[in-house]
């Protein structure tokens, strides 16, 4: 069984100090790094771009409760997850925030997302979670990526699969793996944005493999 890993909660210093520790994020995300663009016209796709089709979900689903959030602003939800994502395959470092990333993947839980990219290889290297963010506490949960989503020339909407997490209420993690649910999401797909862009499966699969 694997575990993910927990960040020690943040005390030192003091509310204030904490509060400001936790913004960091935000911070780096309204700099120059800023979340991948959510899509829901396909004219926002550019010409070099690809819209990136997908899921996130944790099994079980997180219970009312098992999240304390509450240090208000854009970036901090409940169900919500961060995912890091490269433009090559990147190690994951001891301290897994200070881990380099290109972009940031920000999505709920269990939601289809619609994100636009450059045309090229797109690599989804580790994730995490709030389980705890006041003033006085910060505790993260992170979770394995070290998946590949090989976008070839030509490609203008892909879809990646749903990155499913199984675990137990202490995140031991008994499986994670990618789900095929190409037929309903290129129904959603469709839906939304017509039938004139083909959406092509182009599943995850381990960044060594």
């Amino acid at each position: 069984m694997m575990r993910a890993r927990m960040d020690r909660p943040r005390r030192r210093g003091g509310g204030a100090l904490l509060a400001l520790a936790a913004l960091l994020l935000a911070g780096a995300l309204a700099g120059c790094v800023k979340p991948m663009v959510k899509v829901d016209d396909f004219a926002q796709v550019g010409a070099n771009d690809v819209l990136m089709v997908g899921r996130v979900e944790l099994v079980p689903p997180l219970k009312p409760g098992e999240q304390d959030i509450k240090l208000s602003g854009p970036y901090n939800d409940e169900n919500q997850y961060f995912f890091f994502i490269n433009n090559k395959a990147v190690a994951v470092a001891d301290n897994p925030d200070k881990t380099p990333y290109d972009d940031i993947l920000m999505e709920k839980f269990g939601n289809t997302f619609y994100v636009k990219n450059a045309r090229r290889p797109v690599h989804f290297t580790v994730s995490f979670l709030y389980l705890t963010l006041t003033r006085q506490k910060m505790e993260r949960v992170w979770l394995p990526g070290g998946l590949v989503v090989g976008v070839q020339p030509g490609d203008r909407a892909v879809y990646m699969g749903t990155i499913r997490y199984h675990r137990n209420e202490f995140f031991d993690l008994s499986k994670v793996e990618v789900v095929d649910e190409f037929d309903r999401e290129r129904k959603a797909f469709a839906e939304k944005f017509g039938t004139a862009t083909p959406l092509v499966r182009r599943l995850a699969r381990p960044s060594g493999g």
